[in-house]
Parts: structure tokens; C-alpha cells; sequence
């Protein structure tokens, strides 16, 4: 899960809780309902992504689906779709289905063959290996779907923005402003933003399944992409014949859903993580005083530094300020190494060393960059199915009870309930989009017993929901799959039936299984900023 929009506070709230162009063919203007008729609907395109000898067999196509599912005369949109096919496969078992990157509004980079092969190696264990299809797509709105949601005005003027020194609150206005712009442009092209969401998502899914000739699939559903996977088994369970759920969000956690614990108790991990470790090569003292002070001074006296962007020999500066130093260092916690590192960045920078924050700098300045996130796809969905049923009085009087300090100041400078929701025109889904799913489809939840931004507790809490299940955690962060080569072959296992203790867990001595208990959500500490490491 991700969002850039709004900076700091928001980015903290949400991160712990291209044009549109005309199809250039079209799809069938009525609906009948044959398997012709929807397999009519996936047009085979050239691939994105270059192949080579050793390349599996694989087809792509763009699957065109009406924007509005309940009125099959509204205008075609359409999702780009990749199929890889095993040797000799006669589709004689399930093929498994990728939802995407999650997001909402993250790309595949279907477009990016390094990136293909990388997806390949991760998933062919679970897929071609069992001689299984696997499927994978981006999102409507997301990627290289028609449209694409993204926001380009903002993507044009941050990057100026980061040659100067802006504060929270201007940032915050001129990205108002920039988005304001883009939604009036998406309008006046005929965009319909109410139809970019989970459900939207889930319907064009069973219209792919139906594209493709399959009665049931396995679903992997990542970050975000997991609700997708869940909204699914709620409208069509008989689709389904297992989920993999990695780093697992839910469709009934609001922002409201322990608000302090999950906006404060990343930043405590990152300060109380080396005192409780062994594996930081340093570790300062007064290490939190010392980071918001350096917030402080960097908001002062900005540094200009050369942006070491992706190792190219250029003379691009941006401007290092606190409020980029500190989103550098929250977008690194989608990975491990910001816990062990965060000392070492510390105390470079106090002494004006950059060398130790770029990475994180240029991974944040990229992802503000990134032209292929759906960054509007990710508002439609927030103001559909999240915004409607968030309790903001309970998250002002959560902000309220907070002593004073700096990251109170940060979390009250921008209201929580501000957002564009009017502007776009969202209709709020109806109030199924806010209750858990529950369903007896056998899932695999893979959780990062280091994550942050769709904690393990979480899973813990609701895996009841799911009533045949297995969750196993591993020590990593978010994107599990992504992160750990045992997480495959754990899922590999599961997808082909064999859910033993010693196939689930025996890759990696530190792997967990978790039994299945019904617990009650934890109460949330009274001195959050003090607790314990993750």
C-alpha cells in the first residue's frame, strides 16, 4: 500500500492503515453472455516485455471490460493481462492469477522485462512448475491499464518541487492544486471515478475468469491486492480454489482501526530497534531526540545534494529538507534494512554525509516520480471504500490525547478528513465495502513479522474469518513473496495441496506457523513512542 499525495501526515495515516486515449479497437457493444462473447473481450496485443530463448510460452492481451459494470453500455476501458503456459499444459489443474502490486494503483511493470523475469522466478514454483497458467495483470486504472490514473500534473511539478524548499503546508496546497487540475481534466474526458474501486476490480476479475475459459483459479493477492482477493471470494466464492494472501490488508480496517498504535508505532520500532538488537552495526544514544532534531534543522538548512539517481554520472541536485529526509525514511519501511541502518543515517547526516540516505532519497524521489501509479485510482478507492465509513472524530480525539510533540504537530498540521472526494464525484459504496469477509476457501496468509504497514497482528486478530487457513510469517517486511525465496516454495506447497507443519515452515528455521486462535484486539499502549522493537 502506498500513497504520495499530501506528504507527511497523510502519507504516515495512509501508509500505516499518463492521459486517457480511446481503446484503438473495440470491444462487443451488448453483452449475451456466451463464452464467445468473453473471450471476444481479451484481444491479443504484442508483449510488452522482450523475450528470449529461454522465455516460457506467453501471450498478451488487453482485456476491455464496460467502466460501469452495471450499465454494459457505458464506455470500454480496459486492464492489460500477461498468460504464461507451462509445457504441454492441457489445463487439467487451476492456474494461478496475480492481482497486481496493490497500491490501490501500483504498477506490474508489465512493460519492464527485468522485472518480468524477476516476477517469473518468484511465482514458477507455485505456476509453471506444477504445470499451471500464471496469470498476471494490473488493475483498472493502474499501470499500463486504458486509462491510467495518474496524476501528471503532479508528477511534473513535484519534480521541480524538489529543487526547491517547500514546507509541509505548501507542498500540501500545490498538490491540492495539481490534483484539482488533473481530476477537472480526467472529467472533462468523460472519466467516471465512482467505477475505480475494489468492487469494480473484483467484477472485472470474473469477467477475465470467463475470458479465459477457467472454472476456478488460485488468487495471489499482494498488500492491497489481498482485498481485491477477498472482495472476490465474497462475490464469486465458486471461482476460487485457494488464496495466497501476502502481507494481508482487510476491507474492514478504517483508518480509525487503532489509529495511534499503527501512526506511532512504526517510528518507535525505527528509534527502539538497535537497543533491542544485535544485528545494527551501531547505535547511537539519544537516537529519537537526535532524529527530530535533525527533522528540525533540515527544515532550516536544507542541504542540497546530487541526487544519485539509479547510478547515472549527472549533476541533478534536489534539495534534502526534513520533511523529504523523513518520508525517505518511512517509504524504506516497505523494507527491512531502514531498522539497522537508521543510526548510521543519523549520524552521517549530522555531519552533513549523505552518502547513507540516498538510497532511501532516491527510492522516494522515484517512487513521487512514477508515472505509472494510479495515484487518482488510489483516491477513487479511498473515497468509495474507505472514506464513508472512517470514524475521523475518533481519530481527532485519538490526536487529541496525544502529550505534545513533534509528531503530534505533524499529525494536526493537516486535517485528517481533508481530501478531494467531492471533486472526484465518488459515490460511497455501499456498507458491505466496511464488514470483514468471511469464507471457508483455504488461504495462505504470508506475513513480514517486521511490517509495518499490514502488521502481522492484524492477520492474528481476523484469521478466524477464514475459517480453513494457515498463517506463516517470516523475518522480513512488507512483500513477503518479494523478499523471501522460502515464501515461494511455501506457497508452491500450499497451492498443491500439501499444507503439512514441516512443508509450510521447513525452507527457514525462523519461518512461523501460527495457530489459530480467537483473540481480541490488543489495547493500545500508553506511551506508544516507548514500546517495544518489532
Amino acid at each position: 500500500m502506498a500513497v504520495k499525495y499530501l506528504n507527511i501526515p497523510v502519507l504516515l495515516f495512509f501508509l500505516l492503515h499518463g492521459q486517457y486515449a480511446p481503446a484503438q479497437s473495440s470491444p462487443p457493444s451488448s453483452i449475451d453472455g456466451s463464452p464467445e462473447f468473453f473471450s471476444s473481450l481479451l484481444s491479443p496485443v504484442p508483449c510488452w516485455f522482450n523475450k528470449d530463448e529461454v522465455w516460457p510460452n506467453s501471450g498478451c492481451y488487453r482485456m476491455y471490460v464496460p467502466e460501469d459494470h452495471s450499465d454494459p453500455q457505458s464506455q470500454p476501458i480496459s486492464f492489460p493481462v500477461a498468460i504464461f503456459r507451462p509445457e504441454g499444459n492441457s489445463r487439467k489443474v487451476a492456474p494461478v492469477l496475480h492481482l497486481g502490486a496493490g497500491g490501490p494503483g501500483s504498477a506490474m511493470y508489465l512493460d519492464d522485462t527485468e522485472s518480468m523475469k524477476y516476477f517469473l522466478d518468484i511465482h514458477r514454483g507455485m505456476s509453471l512448475d506444477q504445470s499451471r497458467e500464471l496469470i498476471v495483470m494490473d488493475p483498472r486504472g493502474a499501470g499500463l491499464a486504458d486509462p491510467l490514473l495518474n496524476c501528471s500534473v503532479y508528477t511534473d511539478n513535484e519534480f521541480f518541487r524538489w529543487q526547491r524548499n517547500t514546507s509541509i503546508l505548501d507542498d500540501y496546497e500545490e498538490s491540492k492544486d495539481d490534483y484539482r487540475e488533473c481530476i477537472r481534466q480526467f472529467k472533462s474526458q468523460g472519466i467516471n471515478f465512482s467505477h475505480y474501486n475494489s468492487l469494480a476490480v473484483a467484477q472485472d476479475v470474473e469477467m477475465l475468469r470467463k475470458a479465459v475459459g477457467v472454472n476456478q483459479w488460485n488468487l495471489i493477492g499482494v498488500s492491497y491486492g489481498s482485498i481485491y482477493a477477498q472482495i472476490i471470494a465474497r462475490e464469486y466464492p465458486q471461482s476460487i480454489k485457494t488464496m495466497v494472501l501476502d502481507s494481508a490488508a482487510f476491507p474492514q480496517l478504517k483508518g480509525h482501526y487503532r489509529y495511534l498504535e499503527k501512526t506511532l508505532g512504526p517510528l518507535n520500532s525505527l528509534f527502539t530497534y538497535c537497543s533491542a538488537s544485535e544485528d545494527c552495526d551501531v547505535d547511537i544514544d539519544n537516537l529519537q531526540p537526535r532524529f527530530w532534531k535533525l527533522f528540525n534543522q533540515l527544515n532550516d538548512q536544507p542541504l542540497n545534494v546530487k541526487l544519485d539517481f539509479m547510478g547515472e554520472d549527472s549533476d541533478f541536485k534536489v534539495v534534502l529538507n526534513g520533511t523529504r529526509f523523513m518520508s525517505s525514511i518511512v517509504q524504506g519501511l516497505y523494507g527491512t534494512q531502514v531498522f539497522r541502518e537508521l543510526p548510521v543515517i543519523i549520524r552521517d547526516l549530522e555531519h552533513q554525509d549523505t552518502s547513507s540516505i540516498m538510497p532511501y532519497l532516491v527510492d522516494y524521489f522515484v517512487f513521487e516520480l512514477d508515472e505509472t501509479y494510479g495515484d487518482l485510482s488510489f483516491s477513487s478507492h479511498y473515497c468509495y471504500e474507505t472514506r464513508p465509513f472512517t470514524d475521523f472524530e475518533q481519530i481527532k480525539k485519538d490526536l487529541a490525547s496525544l502529550p505534545d510533540s513533534q509528531i503530534k504537530s505533524l499529525l494536526t498540521m493537516i486535517p485528517v478528513d481533508e481530501d478531494l472526494c467531492e471533486e472526484m464525484n465518488v459515490i460511497a459504496g455501499d456498507p458491505i465495502e466496511a464488514e470483514p469477509v468471511k469464507t471457508s476457501i483455504p488461504t495462505l496468509f504470508l506475513q513480514g513479522e517486521y511490517d509495518t504497514i499490514t502488521p502481522l497482528e492484524d492477520v492474528l486478530d481476523f484469521q478466524s474469518n477464514f475459517s480453513n487457513s494457515y498463517v506463516v510469517s517470516f523475518q522480513v517486511s512488507h512483500d513477503v513473496l518479494g523478499s523471501s525465496a522460502c515464501s515461494s516454495q511455501v506457497a508452491a506447497k500450499f497451492i498443491s495441496g500439501d499444507v503439512r507443519p514441516t512443508s509450510l515452515t521447513g525452507c527457514d528455521p525462523e519461518a512461523r506457523l501460527h495457530e489459530m486462535v480467537n483473540r481480541k484486539a490488543p489495547a493500545v499502549p500508553g506511551d506508544l513512542l516507548n514500546s517495544g522493537a518489532p
